[in-house]
C-alpha cells in the first residue's frame, strides 16, 4: 500500500507546530516545496512518533521492514460488542505492525506502551507462553488450577480484563494479558502489575531466549 504522507502531514500539522518554523526544501531541488526535517524547526507529529517507534524497535530487535504507518485509521470489534479505531495492530497476514499516525495525535505519552504491547504480540507464541506459565505455576498446579485461576488472578488493566470476561479464547486473553504486561512496563509501571503475570512474563522472556 503506497502511505501517502502528504495528507498525513496536512492533518498533523494542523495546530500542532508553527508553520513558519518548519522550513520547506528550496525551490528547484528534486525535494522542492517539500517540508524538510532539517532546519530549526520542530519536528512533526509524524517524525517524532516514527522516531519512538523506531527507538523501542531497535531496543527489541524488531526490524524496521516490519513497521508499517498507515494514513487511514483501522476500527476493530472486540470482544463485548463495541468497535473503536486502533492505535496500532500486528497483523498476522503480513508480520508486519501497523500505525496510525492520525489516531495517534494527542496520545503520544502513551507511545511507547502501544509499541511494546505490538511487539510482545510478534514475540510471545503461544508455545512459549505456555512454558512461562508451567514454569510459574508448576506442571501439577497447573492441572490442578487451569485457566480459571488465571482469570481470578486478572486485572492488569481495564482492556485485559474485558478480554478475559468476553473472549471464548482463552490463550488469546493470556497473550492480551502478558502484551499489556509488556505496555506497563514500557511505562514504568511494572510495580503495578500483579507479580503472578510479572513472573509468567519473566519466565516466558527467558524461555524464548533458550529456544
Amino acid at each position: 500500500m503506497q502511505v501517502d504522507w502528504k495528507r498525513i502531514e496536512n492533518v498533523l500539522r494542523h495546530n500542532v507546530y508553527d508553520e513558519s518554523q518548519h522550513p520547506r526544501d528550496a525551490k528547484g531541488s528534486d525535494t522542492g516545496g517539500q517540508w524538510t526535517s532539517t532546519g530549526g524547526g520542530k519536528m512533526s507529529h509524524l517524525d517524532k512518533m516514527k522516531a519512538v517507534v523506531y527507538k523501542i524497535a531497535e531496543a527489541e530487535k524488531f526490524p524496521k521492514d516490519r513497521i508499517e504507518f498507515d494514513p487511514d485509521p483501522s476500527a476493530v470489534r472486540l470482544p463485548n460488542g463495541k468497535t473503536f479505531e486502533r492505535l496500532a495492530y500486528y497483523s498476522h497476514e503480513d508480520k508486519k505492525i501497523h500505525f496510525c499516525p492520525l489516531i495517534m495525535k494527542g496520545k503520544e505519552d502513551a507511545l511507547a506502551g502501544v509499541v511494546a504491547h505490538e511487539i510482545n504480540h510478534t514475540k510471545y507464541d503461544l508455545g512459549a507462553v505456555a512454558q512461562g506459565i508451567k514454569k510459574t505455576i508448576g506442571n501439577d498446579e497447573w492441572d490442578k488450577k487451569s485457566w480459571s485461576y488465571l482469570k481470578d488472578k486478572d486485572g492488569v488493566t481495564p482492556y485485559s480484563k474485558m478480554i478475559w470476561d468476553n473472549a471464548d479464547d482463552n490463550s488469546r486473553s493470556v497473550r492480551e494479558t502478558l502484551a499489556e504486561v509488556a505496555r506497563l512496563k514500557a511505562l514504568g509501571k511494572w510495580d503495578t502489575v500483579d507479580p503472578l503475570w510479572q513472573n509468567i512474563y519473566s519466565n516466558t522472556a527467558d524461555y524464548l531466549k533458550t529456544r
